[in-house]
């Protein structure tokens, strides 16, 4: 093909693609005309069904979105459904009074090997068109009724409101971000130092203590897209939750409350012969109950009052209500001592209490073990600058959040 019909060709199709483009925006702008109550009414309704199903969706950018998709949506079909270029062709030699001009130069170029009359019959074509302006041909529809673009424009102008303020990054305080920092770290350096220990000394308490101590520290650490004030307080709650189960662990009786302790006491106060096992319990001394009960065991041994004191100690405390788990565990073993027949069997009754005791002994030790290794926590938050006050609001404000893990976390 000569280089004047390629130019030609060239010129032919610019100006078509252009007129297609007119077009479709036309048949657009008619389409949007027609059925744009219908494309509101549809948003609306998605928006109303997706609130209701996500209330927590933030609402300029949802409303963007939809406003968006509400226009985006049938412009892209219509664009994608846009007329050939033989129709276009057609459509404006029509209008243009063009004879039918481009209609043949598309025919014509569309042939592999043109003849000469053809190659001539495009390249006047492209002559005729020169800088042909499709517009006047093809006109835009009248935009009157056009309130309804109003609301795409408000919820973009919405959205990007919400984009510059709602999500500016928080305040932040450098000086109370590196206070959360050593605290994080510091908590760290303690879970380590549990850990250690729970290893030399076989103590479960300490493990879940080193446990709980580096999740506190991973919660501590400041967060990226939260205030400082915010991050104080989560931080000061999680150690409130420490010091709280420190609290507990002072408390521990192996597993016993106080209270279930004292009534056995009472129980076994009714045998004058018993005081011993009695103050013991009452005194909370486990280890000591223990010994006591393995003494009755011997005195079982060597003769039939030892057992029947054993027989008479079981019945009494059987009759105590028990609630705590070791209580429940201690009660079933004293009642089988009770109907025991046999003196193999109240031996081997009382012996499993016995054992129960010193498990709760032990448990009670390694609980002191791990309050005592952390005896320095609570001089550690009261040096906090004076925040350690703040626990009570940090707490109440995180469980109106509804983060009830991390209101219960701390300080």
């Amino acid at each position: 093909m000569a280089p004047e019909a390629a130019m030609a060709k060239v010129v032919c199709a610019t100006v078509l693609r252009r007129a297609r483009g007119r077009l479709a925006l036309a048949r657009l702008i008619a389409a949007s005309q027609e059925w744009s109550l219908v494309l509101f009414a549809a948003a609306a309704a998605t928006a109303g069904v997706t609130v209701w199903l996500n209330s927590r969706l933030p609402g300029a950018g949802f409303w963007t979105g939809v406003a968006i998709a509400a226009v985006a949506i049938p412009a892209a079909s219509v664009f994608w459904r846009r007329p050939p270029l033989k129709q276009v062709a057609r459509l404006l030699d029509r209008r243009a009074s063009l004879q039918d001009r481009l209609v043949t130069s598309l025919e014509f170029e569309a042939l592999e090997r043109p003849t000469p009359f053809q190659s001539a019959a495009v390249e006047q074509t492209d002559q005729l068109l020169g800088d042909l302006d499709p517009r006047p041909w093809l006109p835009l529809p009248s935009w009157k009724g056009y309130g309804w673009l109003v609301v795409p424009a408000l919820c973009v102008l919405n959205l990007w409101l919400y984009t510059e303020w709602a999500h500016r990054p928080p305040p932040v305080n450098a000086a109370a971000e590196r206070r959360l920092v050593e605290k994080s770290r510091e908590l760290g350096g303690l879970s380590r130092q549990l850990e250690k220990e729970a290893q030399a000394r076989g103590s479960q308490e300490l493990q879940k203590m080193a446990a709980e101590f580096r999740r506190t520290a991973e919660e501590t650490s400041p967060e990226a897209g939260k205030s400082t004030e915010q991050k104080e307080r989560e931080a000061l709650a999680q150690w409130s939750r420490l010091e709280n189960r420190l609290a507990e662990m002072a408390k521990d009786n192996g597993g016993f409350s106080q209270k279930e302790l004292s009534e056995l006491a009472r129980a076994l106060e009714e045998n004058p012969a018993d005081a011993s096992l009695a103050r013991m319990l009452k005194q909370g001394d486990l280890a000591g109950a223990a010994q006591e009960m393995q003494a009755m065991m011997q005195q079982g041994r060597e003769n039939a009052a030892g057992s029947e004191r054993m027989r008479s100690a079981a019945q009494r405390m059987s009759g105590v209500p028990l609630s705590s788990e070791q209580g429940r565990q201690l009660m079933q073993q004293m009642q089988q001592a009770a109907r025991s027949q046999g003196s193999q069997d109240l031996e081997r009754s009382m012996g499993e209490m016995s054992q129960s005791l010193s498990n709760a002994a032990k448990r009670r030790q390694q609980s002191q073990a791990a309050q005592g290794s952390l005896s320095g926590l609570r001089m550690s938050k009261a040096g906090w600058n004076g925040l350690g006050s703040q626990a009570i609001a940090g707490e109440q404000g995180l469980g109106k959040t509804g983060n009830s893990e991390s209101a219960g976390s701390g300080s």
